[in-house]
């Protein structure tokens, strides 16, 4: 059975490359002008094998020409090849606006065409960044919440590609933050990650929860503490109300990551923002034990001067005088002195 299979297979594919040395696809790749000027209505759509149609092709090769030619002829910019992909996704595909244009606005385009993958022109312009493009798709009334096989909307492509251009485009055009396949807590905290602060906007702005925590607890502010990002964590907090105080699952919060960083102007812009400097992680350690195990006296001080309790203990129960004293810095033993 499989034996035969393959021989038909075979058989198809032969049959596909002698049909190519005698239809319009092989005349624009030969650059044969005058066969396609001279092709018939039959011709114009020609599909082989559920392949690409002379249009799509002629797109493909970047020959504006034959383009022109078989547009001329009625050629049809939405039939689709065996993947879904037609002469219309072809041309935003290649960034070429100027065929994109032109195929919606007097040749009948589909803006809102998606291939087998459920892939469309707006989601092929965010991933080639082409800005111009969107702003074409958009005006044309492009569905910008659409979702791919794999869960992912335009918007979230936007978002993994740090694109705060093309996600205002998108949400300014109706794009939905907290649309199922876009995950607006994760694209919140990837982008206080990557210290992208127009983007935190934009997600807070369009929808996104500033206190949204994932499945480990942690929250934007927090990946924006641990990764050093103080002028996220500042328009977090001074502008979005995110919570200064959260603690992950295992009870960290910013104070515990900005002393663990040692990021001192992190410490002071949540100090200022009153942080809570007691709390205590699921391993017994307080900020005070993790300033003493680093040795490092200026937090120390910062931390019991915003309150601080000193009688913490650390995650061994051993006094932190004591730690201090083992570590050797005297600035340290004058706090607990």
């Amino acid at each position: 059975m499989r034996t035969s299979k393959n021989i038909i297979l075979v058989l198809l594919c032969i049959f596909y490359l002698q049909s190519c040395t005698l239809s319009p696809q092989h005349a624009i790749r030969n650059n044969d002008l005058d066969y396609v000027k001279n092709i018939q209505s039959s011709e114009v759509n020609l599909q082989i094998l559920k392949m690409w149609t002379p249009l799509h092709y002629a797109i493909v090769q970047r020959k504006t020409v034959f383009v022109d030619i078989l547009l001329d002829k009625g050629a049809n910019p939405n039939t689709a090849n065996q993947f879904g992909m037609n002469a219309f996704l072809a041309a935003v595909n290649t960034n070429q606006v100027e065929i994109a244009e032109t195929l919606l606005e007097s040749h009948g385009a589909n803006v809102n065409h998606l291939n087998n993958k459920n892939v469309g022109a707006v989601e092929l312009a965010v991933v080639q960044g082409n800005i111009e493009m969107l702003e074409l798709l958009i005006k044309h009334n492009v569905d910008v919440n659409t979702v791919n096989v794999k869960n992912a909307s335009p918007i979230a492509l936007a978002v993994s590609k740090s694109n705060d251009k093309m996600l205002g485009m998108l949400i300014d055009a109706g794009g939905d933050v907290n649309r199922v396949g876009n995950n607006p807590t994760a694209m919140l905290i990837n982008a206080a990650y990557g210290g992208n602060k127009e983007i935190v906007t934009l997600l807070i702005n369009g929808g996104a929860k500033p206190n949204a925590a994932n499945e480990y607890g942690r929250t934007a502010l927090l990946a924006a503490v641990s990764m050093n990002q103080v002028e996220i964590v500042e328009t977090l907090l001074e502008s979005h109300g995110a919570n200064v105080n959260h603690l992950n699952n295992k009870n960290v919060g910013a104070v515990e990551l900005a002393v663990v960083q040692g990021n001192i102007e992190m410490l002071e812009l949540l100090i200022k923002h009153n942080v809570d400097v007691n709390t205590v992680n699921v391993k017994n350690a307080s900020p005070i034990a993790l300033a003493v195990s680093k040795s490092n006296d200026k937090m120390l001080g910062m931390l019991i001067d915003a309150g601080g309790d000193v009688t913490y203990t650390n995650n061994n129960s051993a006094p932190l005088l004591t730690d201090a004293a083992y570590i050797g810095n005297k600035n340290l033993v004058v706090f607990f002195g």
